[in-house]
């Protein structure tokens, strides 16, 4: 073995070692989300006031103020609806102590910077005898303390007077029990661009701001006008500090305190979301279990199990002994992406989960691509060491342009979208970066020593199926198909519509108590078989539980309590409630602006990286793709939860992953067009690349077909979107773009 092959799988076996120890044992150690684990369900009472009257705007507002503030703390996917006329639930996953969130979401957080009218002294401190040697001399304390303290409650008396007498002086009290009387508002927290934690002169926790152009105006005169005098800080009510202005401030300034490190971030949090539009008090607060159900959790994890076996026997059988390399850095890839879940302490959930399959189809793909194009320049007359070089070097460019324009995607995902769409952003990211690592680097290493070690044995596997099929000559027929499936789509969305989960549309909410305890899974079947559809069950415990479904109505609830006496004998229903969606319209609507900023700049990058055509072309296909699965899905009927929010963001990175390698070959060989014509180079790079097409379809399927017949009717629903994509993601990829691309330069060829 050669002294640099050593190096090499020294470090890599030094980051496995590094990763195992993370990641194992895993017990606790992955921060698993509402879902999977369960959490903290908190429900709170808007209430109005004669200033301010409770209306569905000041909810909407409450709502999104709410999820703001949920997202700025790092909490991922969090359940947010309203319920009944003036009530807001929300589900916090991960909290194993409510309580802990109370301080974050229940304030009202209106920030205040007034003018100090008048500062009463600070309140003595009391006197007590074993602080003094004699009598005398605590006698004569005692006389200073009465003297002191009569003072202050003369100074009291005479703000409060002043405030009866002017309603717009207020009378506060700072932290060390001094009282104030407070004037005019210079600037209002509306006035914030930016809060932050940072430290002050000496180190303790303090909270830097930042104003947008009306409030560092403002700012920046009642700091000039106020040079040597006090500027009070009022935070709900609440004097925090009230420090003396030494020069003209503009644009910046910072909010000091007897903070702790978390109380500063808190504050700094609820500064950056906003003040609460109305009063909330808390009315419910308790743990809840799963929505998914252990259930669920455990037919995923066999699933998932059975499915990533399946694509490492394929690989073996398909590729030989290259199998092994490419099974060894899958594994690798997938036990470094859950060592970065856990050191990163990033919340894995259901969309999370879809985006470690994605990650399992990249990382395999990245390996077929490579494997593929070794037995190409084999064939070409390379040795085998050579054709290992080229390969990986041709390979690395479609694996670098798949994976960017992934990234792209889920960076736009991240900084616009919230909730769910973040999380898979999240996952998706981290699955690109340790999959790239599995195919660069562990797969070159292992192939090195492989092949000069076992030339022989590796030899006889490079012969593979080579295509010579005329693509092209159907395209018109191709893209006919395709205007038909997606005009079948729309019609079928237009007439049928989609059938939206209470995740979307709102429903009911029921809280049940059974006479014995109950099990989530069975409970969700029993409901399934009523004729209600799939409803969201929570365990508060053993035998109470929160069900959440769609359709209103004396018959529904009927039906769904009839089917659970039926199976678990006498239920008691103690609460029963209207509640909104889950992703509501402003959720929906960063959803929407997401994708579409996604697709925008993954455009834009194909312009640069490819050509123009090559771009719209790609995206065009994914706009393909998601047309049809939404008609599949009115077609069926089935239901769109906020799973499906993943899969459909998973198929795109799919088709598009697939699509890019097809259009990087047309690319590669584009120096051939005057000489067999657009149509011929065109079925040509398809061809080439049929194999590993085949290959990444399958060894995508495969698990994904697993988590569909194996998972459960939850798993089983996100599975189903999945196969639905893959499939026409196939297609398009190898028809809807090339034919597009092939078309366009017949009409209108480029100019040379």
């Amino acid at each position: 073995m050669l002294k640099k092959d050593k190096i090499r799988l020294a470090i890599i076996a030094a980051i496995i070692i590094a990763a195992a120890l993370t990641v194992f044992p895993i017990q606790g150690r992955v921060k698993l989300g509402l879902d999977l684990r369960g959490g903290a369900h908190i429900v709170l009472q808007a209430k109005g006031s004669p200033e301010n009257p409770l209306g569905e705007d000041s909810l909407d507002r409450l709502v999104t103020v709410l999820r703001n503030r949920v997202d700025q703390y790092g909490i991922v996917e969090p359940q947010i609806q309203r319920e009944g006329a003036d009530r807001i639930a929300i589900d916090l996953p991960g909290v194993d102590d409510p309580e802990s969130a109370l301080e974050l979401i229940g304030r009202t957080a209106v920030l205040q910077f007034r003018q100090v009218v008048g500062t009463s002294i600070a309140p003595p401190p009391k006197v007590e005898r074993k602080n003094y040697s004699s009598d005398e001399a605590y006698n004569r304390a005692q006389e200073n303390w009465n003297g002191l303290n009569a003072q202050f409650e003369r100074d009291v008396a005479s703000f409060q007077e002043k405030a009866k007498e002017d309603p717009s002086v207020f009378v506060g009290r700072d932290e060390d029990g001094r009282v104030y009387t407070l004037g005019e508002v210079y600037v209002m927290g509306g006035d914030l661009s930016d809060a932050r934690m940072t430290r002050d002169e000496l180190g303790k926790p303090a909270v830097s701001i930042s104003f947008n152009r009306d409030g560092a105006a403002a700012f920046e005169k009642a700091t000039e006008a106020n040079i040597g005098s006090q500027i009070a800080i009022v935070l709900d009510d609440s004097i925090i500090s009230a420090p003396t202005v030494r020069s003209k401030i503009s644009g910046e300034g910072r909010i000091t305190g007897n903070f702790t490190e978390q109380e500063a971030a808190l504050l700094a949090t609820m500064l950056r979301a906003g003040a609460l539009p109305v009063e909330v008090e808390v009315i419910e607060n308790r743990s809840v279990g799963p929505t998914l159900g252990e259930d669920s959790i455990h037919s995923g994890l066999r699933s998932g199990l059975i499915g990533a076996s399946l694509v490492a026997v394929f690989m073996l059988i398909y590729y030989g002994m290259l199998g092994i390399a490419a099974d060894m850095a899958l594994a690798t890839a997938m036990l470094v992406l859950m060592a970065v879940v856990v050191l990163l302490r990033t919340t894995l959930t259901l969309p999370g989960i879809g985006g470690i399959i994605l990650t399992i189809g990249m990382a395999v793909d990245g390996n077929i691509l490579i494997y593929e194009r070794m037995k190409e320049e084999y064939r070409s007359g390379k040795t085998i060491l050579a054709a290992l070089d080229a390969g990986f070097r041709k390979a690395l460019v479609v694996i670098l342009d798949s994976n960017v324009t992934t990234l792209i995607a889920a960076g736009v995902l991240f900084y616009f979208g919230s909730g769910p769409i973040r999380g898979f952003a999240v996952t998706l990211s981290l699955g690109v970066v340790t999959a790239m690592f599995g195919n660069i680097v562990v797969t070159r290493a292992l192939l090195q020593i492989m092949l000069r070690h076992r030339k022989a044995a590796l030899f006889d596997i490079f012969g593979s199926l080579k295509f010579s099929l005329p693509f092209m000559k159907y395209r018109r027929a191709a893209l006919f198909l395709s205007l038909f499936m997606v005009f079948a789509s729309l019609f079928f969305l237009a007439t049928k519509g989609v059938n939206y989960s209470v995740d979307f549309s709102g429903g009911v909410a029921m809280q049940l108590e059974f006479a014995n305890p109950v099990d989530v899974g069975e409970i969700r079947d029993a409901i399934s078989g009523s004729g209600q559809g799939q409803a969201t069950i929570q365990a508060y415990d053993e035998r109470n539980v929160l069900v959440r479904y769609q359709e209103s109505g004396e018959t529904a609830r009927s039906a769904i309590l009839k089917s659970l006496e039926d199976k678990f004998g006498a239920v008691t229903l103690q609460k029963i409630d209207e509640v909104g969606p889950v992703v509501g319209l402003e959720l929906r609507r960063q959803a929407a602006v997401a994708i579409s900023l996604s697709i925008a700049a993954i455009l834009a990058y194909m312009a640069f990286r490819f050509r123009f055509r090559f771009g719209v072309a790609a995206v065009l296909a994914l706009v393909h793709d998601s047309i049809i699965m939404l008609g599949v899905y009115s077609f069926t009927g089935r239901e769109i939860s906020t799973s499906f929010i993943a899969a459909i963001l998973t198929v795109i990175g799919y088709s598009l992953n697939d699509s890019i390698v097809v259009l990087d070959r047309v690319r590669e060989d584009w120096s051939q067009v005057r000489r067999i014509g657009v149509t011929e180079l065109v079925s040509n790079s398809i061809n080439k690349t049929l194999s590993r097409t085949i290959n990444t379809s399958l060894t995508t399927l495969l698990p994904v077909l697993a988590m569909f017949f194996l998972g459960g009717e939850v798993i089983s629903n996100l599975a189903f979107a999945f196969l639905v994509g893959i499939a026409v993601g196939t297609y398009s990829s190898i028809y809807t773009a090339s034919a597009l691309i092939a078309e366009w330069y017949l009409r209108k060829p480029e100019k040379r």
